[in-house]
């Protein structure tokens, strides 16, 4: 007995370690970034203007009503650097927080053709893995064309997300219900036709910057339209065509289209709608739904904000019925910047399903987002 309570109390002391050990990495990271913008303040002023620090984090506490559950988590810590060799040449890398890459399972071929499933999991990093996220090469040949190669920010849903200006409480539609990944590996290219029209191409590996092209590895062809005009209205079209290799599965195929009414104006809206053909190359399997979202300035430094989104899939069969779910959300909420690049929200998440499955998350947020 003796033996079994010194086991149990090595491990509540194991446990307690590494919460500690995640809060100390974190604060030491703030620290050390701190520390280095310091330094870069007493460096020489071409060092200055060439090398630029990027910090980057959201955190969130919350409280889940339905389950009488709290919680504080770090949703994105970005680490990094912008250098400017010239006036034409560009570089970046960022570092961010992200969760551990997991497999539940695999199949394997013998060498007389019969399958094999292996039940396994496997975790890969700690719950706080830091990953290498962009790492991009920028060549701007004249003022209105520039190329980016690397671990690139892809522009398919950062119009909305800039418009939405709550990344740091949600993530925009394609981002949270699609988790498609902000970036990914290859090349993409910006071209402003006029003050009005900007229009942008970019092929990219399509899995995104954490995962290598395997053999089934296509390319996926991205381009979009951003439509702007003096009277703060903007439109943004975009198609992405996602191929793959692999002859069981089939091409998955993206349209999007956002409008934008007020931006900068005290009083905004937007509206997004998008439609994805076979989602994650299942063939047949569609989703598309909307997001309504409305912004309103009570002073220089506060407004509330509401959002509703719709999402919905077509020709689900039994086996993914409880994974591809039609559902709305609905965010309210009032933000506050006391002073520049520093945000603060309390507010309301409500996630619902369809009558059917009778689902219900209902959460109290409160969020923070700075930036140096």
């Amino acid at each position: 007995m003796q033996t079994l309570c010194s086991c149990i109390n090595e491990q509540i002391l194991f446990i307690n370690n590494m919460k500690t050990n995640i809060i100390i990495k974190y604060f030491l990271i703030l620290i050390l970034s701190l520390n280095y913008q310091n330094v870069l303040c007493q460096t020489n002023i071409k060092l200055n203007n060439n090398l630029k620090p990027i910090i980057h984090l959201f955190s969130e506490s919350s409280y889940s009503i339905e389950e009488d559950y709290y919680n504080n988590k770090i949703n994105r810590a970005h680490i990094g650097f912008t250098y400017k060799f010239n006036n034409k040449w560009f570089a970046k890398i960022i570092i961010d927080r992200g969760k551990p890459s997991k497999s539940k399972g695999s199949t394997i071929t013998k060498l007389n053709g019969e399958q094999v499933n292996i039940d396994t999991k496997i975790n890969e990093g700690a719950t706080y893995t830091m990953f290498l996220k962009f790492a991009s090469l920028t060549w701007k040949p004249t003022d209105n064309i520039k190329i980016k190669t690397g671990a690139i920010l892809q522009n398919h849903y950062i119009t909305q997300e800039k418009f939405w200006g709550n990344r740091f409480v949600c993530q925009t539609f394609q981002d949270l219900y699609w988790k498609i990944p902000s970036s990914d590996l290859g090349i993409i290219g910006f071209w402003n036709l006029n003050k009005n029209l900007n229009l942008d191409l970019a092929i990219t590996n399509g899995e995104g910057s954490r995962v290598n092209q395997d053999k089934y590895g296509k390319i996926k062809l991205a381009g979009g339209a951003t439509i702007k005009t003096q009277e703060n209205f903007k439109l943004r079209l975009y198609y992405h065509n996602k191929k793959t290799g692999d002859k069981n599965k089939t091409t998955e195929q993206m349209y999007s289209v956002f409008f934008g009414l007020g931006e900068g104006k005290k009083f905004k809206i937007g509206v997004e709608y998008n439609y994805m053909k076979n989602l994650n190359y299942l063939k047949n399997i569609d989703s598309y739904g909307y997001s309504i979202f409305s912004n309103y300035k009570t002073s220089n430094k506060s407004n509330i904000f509401i959002r509703f989104d719709g999402i919905y899939y077509e020709n689900i069969s039994d086996e993914y019925d409880n994974i591809y779910l039609n559902a709305n959300r609905l965010i309210c909420g009032y933000k506050y910047s006391p002073v520049k690049n520093l945000n603060l929200s309390l507010n309301y998440n409500r996630y619902y399903t369809s009558k059917n499955h009778d689902k219900s998350i209902n959460k109290i947020q409160f969020n923070i987002e700075y930036k140096i």
